[in-house]
C-alpha cells in the first residue's frame, strides 16, 4: 500500500482518523496512541 494509492487515502485513512479521534475524544489518551502504534504496524506489514 502506498500513500498515494486510493486504497490507503479511501480506506485506511479514514478509518485511522475516526479511530484515532473517537479514542481521543471518550477514551483516554494512551488508548489513542496505542491505536495508531497498531495501524502503523498493520500499515508496515502490509
Amino acid at each position: 500500500m502506498l500513500f498515494n494509492s486510493y486504497e490507503f487515502i479511501f480506506i485506511f485513512l479514514p478509518i485511522v482518523l475516526f479511530g484515532f479521534f473517537t479514542l481521543t475524544h471518550f477514551k483516554s489518551p494512551v488508548l489513542s496512541i496505542g491505536w495508531l502504534v497498531a495501524d502503523s504496524l498493520f500499515f508496515y506489514g502490509y
